[in-house]
């Protein structure tokens, strides 16, 4: 086994993980286990095999860059949590309740899958999470861990019949090399009732504009970061269990122009909960067509905490 690593890790200490040096190592793989385990390859054994290497090889790559030691188990999201309950579930992402074995606290936990090959899209995401990671500000989602694992589940992992490799690999197709991979976020739980829901309990304007306030400080917190939010909604924008406003699914974007784009969402949210409209006139600026002429999110928070001042003066 570790001979057959060390011929494969030069092939993976280049600056990306191409096409070319997956076929290289798949090449390698294939030969090394027809030699291990003779004719007699049977799926179940090759399928152990493949996971301990390339779990070293391909994933030890990506958790390093991450900041992590590169140490992986077969899957942490099950040796380390217990599943409670899916909360959502999308095309490639579901994120669950779960209960760590390490703490006992609660947590979400956010599995998205990629395909191994999508380096470009794995390296997006992790420079993504790093970013946000850095932020600490008590209205974004405080993400505490992420890592990858592979999915051996996945129908993209490896055929049934092993024999049938070798057909790929002579045909140029590379199945196993296809496999998907699983980034695992672990972020704090929240209430999953949208912020066009929960913000209805408050009946006082003024609570309702301290919430909006919390939010666009948020907001500029990420701005302040060269961060913008990227895909604001009432789903994005949710609330702890003791009521604080938080958000989540941060894309990450870095242009004035995605910044600009979260102050319009914003407004639009605002704009269509009745409570506001004793900020009517800011909503109005901030949903400006031109986005040049529309406030920055630091105005907004400004204009929020004067609008406040103004009727907590009114007898």
């Amino acid at each position: 086994m570790a001979q057959v690593e060390s011929t494969l890790v030069p092939f993976f200490q280049g600056p990306s993980l191409t096409v070319k040096k997956l076929q290289e190592a798949q090449h390698h793989l294939w030969e090394f286990c027809r030699a291990y385990f003779g004719n007699g390859v049977d799926y179940e054994s090759s399928r152990k095999l493949f996971e301990s290497m390339l779990s070293k090889i391909y994933l030890n790559k990506f958790n390093r860059y991450l900041g992590g030691s590169g140490k992986l188990s077969s899957s942490r999201f099950f040796s380390d949590f217990t599943e409670i309950e899916l909360i959502s579930s999308k095309s490639n992402s579901s994120v669950y309740l779960v209960k760590s074995i390490v703490d006992h606290n609660y947590y979400a936990i956010k599995r998205t899958t990629f395909s191994l090959l999508n380096e470009n899209q794995i390296m997006e995401t992790i420079d993504n999470i790093k970013r946000i990671a850095t932020i600490r500000h008590g209205s974004i989602a405080r993400y505490f861990t992420c890592w990858f694992e592979f999915d051996f589940n996945s129908p993209n992992i490896l055929k049934s019949n092993v024999n049938d490799l070798a057909d790929d690999y002579s045909d140029g197709e590379d199945d196993y090399m296809k496999a998907d991979i699983i980034f695992n976020e672990q972020i704090e739980l929240l209430d999953s009732t949208p912020f066009t829901e929960f913000i209805c309990f408050y009946k006082n304007p003024i609570d309702a504009l301290n919430i909006a306030k919390d939010i666009s400080n948020a907001l500029k917190a990420l701005h302040c970061a060269g961060i913008a939010h990227g895909n604001l909604k009432p789903t994005k924008i949710l609330s702890d269990f003791e009521g604080n406003v938080k958000l989540i699914g941060i894309q990450g974007l870095r242009s004035s122009h995605d910044m600009m784009s979260d102050v319009y969402n914003f407004g639009k949210i605002l704009s269509e909960i009745p409570i506001f409209s004793c900020a009517a006139e800011i909503i109005e600026k901030m949903m400006c067509e031109i986005p040049e002429k529309r406030p920055t999110i630091s105005d907004v928070s400004d204009q929020f905490n004067e609008l406040i001042r103004s009727l907590n003066a009114q007898p």
